[in-house]
């Protein structure tokens, strides 16, 4: 599931396995869910993923991250180390700034 990409399947058993309750103010949760949302956001270009890339994944994935950033802007600003993915979002292709990193 993870390794595939498979984010609606591993989110479902992530739900069923922790509850809301163990979620709730939990800092540790935070920073896992945070973490996933990028995996699962950028998974359709990574290189991890062994199927042809799919920039319309790719958008689908980056929208759905946004609405997270949005909704949890409240808990993710107060954490410095997520800053610098706020943007992610915004940036249409993120392979060529990867690349251009590099």
């Amino acid at each position: 599931m993870f390794e595939e990409g498979r984010k609606e399947e591993f989110v479902e058993t992530w739900d069923r396995l922790i509850s809301i309750r163990q979620r709730l103010g939990s800092s540790v949760h935070l920073h896992i869910e945070f973490y996933l949302m990028i995996y699962f956001s950028i998974f359709p270009i990574h290189p991890a993923n062994e199927k042809e890339k799919n920039f319309e994944l790719l958008k689908k994935r980056m929208s759905e991250l946004n609405d997270y950033l949005t909704s949890k802007e409240t808990e993710l600003s107060s954490i410095p180390e997520f800053a610098s993915f706020r943007l992610l979002p915004r940036i249409k292709n993120p392979e060529v700034l990867h690349k251009s990193k590099e």
